[in-house]
């Protein structure tokens, strides 16, 4: 819909849809939310310290901890080569066993002639937060508190499928300061791994402004993924039963869009950008109008209307009307004004404001700095171009013979607009807008 009809205010709305107690939340779907974003060094080290004995590599990567790390991130290959390379990189200077030069610190981890890793040296000093990560994670979720079942983006032109899906980024080593560059998993993909571990529960992803970014671009391979027909569903184990799955191209991993995550978006019909919106992208959502309703501002009384502070009212509801009428006949309805620019307006200073510092820049931008039309908006000039004071838009020609001192070929008579400042705008000139032929 039209700019300022409550579209985000809907979104907004629906996230309570998504929202439940924690203590409703499974154990391992609350560990792959924590161990999404945890460091592969936190994982590791948690997974040592549970075991709390000489491990091999084999061990590590089939505790819990490095399972669900490696779900979440969707990878099913190359898990123990990320394990060897984490414990070689915060291994202890003087080892005897492992010669690996490219050291982070803390340096805690150490192998044996047996090939078995061990905390080792100051470890429990050194690695503080990493235990109370490992007890939160051994302890499980908290039974109090609000859990999130959904993410929010909003789309821009600068949008892109590695912001959104996954990508090669660079990411600061938080010990050594260097960049170093990993995959990165995208919103999207986080929210579909978070969905496919908690598969009894609904998971959204609310993309404002939609149409704003380039489909193509951001969905990519994707786009085939979310139709309803193609949508994964899994078995206890985690392992597919239906829908489609696609090869990521940076990751290699193997990805599908969970049945149970639903995809919400946000179009503002005044962006132009609306009629290149992707036809493929059109056939997959279904399409709710929200256009402007003046029976929602309540004023300062509860029926529309606000005090002048000369006594007066102004009727903030026949002032959206009349205004939307002339813009429907001047461009058209998708470039109407809501009703949100006028539901917190409670006096005549904070309508002043939102005709100036809100609306006027809109118009101004919907009509290309076309002041004549826009006031025709306000109703500022009669049928023959005449003043109708008092107005909002003002008017002056310039004379070309007043300025120049005679008649030049090249020019002719020019007519110069000012916009009234706000503390000059009066009731008469807002109530003028819808009284008298509005």
């Amino acid at each position: 819909g039209p700019p300022g009809t409550g579209k985000t205010y809907q979104l907004n709305k629906l996230v309570e849809k998504y929202s439940s107690n924690k203590q409703r939340l499974s154990r391992e779907a609350w560990l792959i939310q924590e161990l999404l974003d945890a460091r592969w060094f936190d994982v590791v080290f948690a997974a040592l310290f549970d075991l709390d004995r000489e491990v091999k590599v084999s061990a590590i990567a089939n505790h819990e901890y490095v399972q669900l790390k490696a779900k979440a991130l969707g990878r099913d290959r190359n898990i123990a080569q990320t394990i060897w390379s984490t414990l070689q990189a915060h291994t202890r200077e003087h080892s005897d066993t492992v010669q690996y030069k490219a050291r982070s610190a803390p340096l805690v981890f150490d192998k044996n002639a047996q090939s078995l890793w061990s905390l080792v040296d100051n470890w429990k000093e050194e690695c503080q937060e990493q235990i109370e990560l490992a007890g939160k994670w051994k302890t499980g979720p908290k039974q109090e508190g609000v859990h999130h079942r959904f993410e929010f983006v909003t789309f821009h032109q600068a949008y892109s499928y590695e912001d959104f899906v996954e990508g090669i980024r660079p990411v600061q080593n938080e010990e050594t300061s260097e960049l170093e560059y990993q995959v990165v998993p995208g919103v999207f993909r986080r929210i579909c791994q978070r969905a496919k571990a908690d598969s009894g529960q609904q998971y959204a992803i609310f993309i404002d402004e939609i149409n704003r970014g380039n489909i193509a671009k951001i969905f990519g391979e994707l786009i085939t993924l979310i139709e309803v027909d193609k949508r994964a569903t899994y078995d206890d184990s985690g392992e597919r039963k239906s829908g489609m799955e696609l090869t990521l191209p940076y990751s290699g991993s193997r990805f599908s869009v969970p049945a149970n995550l639903d995809l919400y978006g946000t179009m503002n019909t005044a962006d132009r950008s609306i009629a290149l919106l992707d036809t493929a992208l059109r056939r997959r959502f279904h399409f709710k109008e929200l256009m402007p309703d003046s029976g929602v501002i309540s004023g300062s009384r509860g029926d529309g209307y606000i005090e002048d502070g000369e006594g007066g009212v102004v009727n903030l509801r026949a002032l959206l009307d009349a205004m939307n009428r002339r813009i429907r006949f001047l461009l058209n309805r998708d470039m109407t004004l809501g009703h949100a620019y006028f539901i917190n307006v409670r006096d005549f200073r904070d309508l002043r404001e939102v005709l100036f510092n809100q609306i006027m820049p809109l118009l101004q931008e919907y009509f290309y700095e076309d002041w004549h039309r826009i006031q025709l908006v306000f109703r500022d000039v009669g049928a023959m171009g005449e003043k109708l004071e008092p107005q909002i838009i003002c008017h002056q020609t310039l004379n070309e013979e007043e300025v120049l001192g005679f008649d030049h070929d090249d020019y002719e008579d020019l007519t110069e607009y000012r916009v009234t400042s706000p503390d000059e705008i009066t009731p008469d000139a807002i109530r003028k807008v819808y009284e008298e032929g509005a």
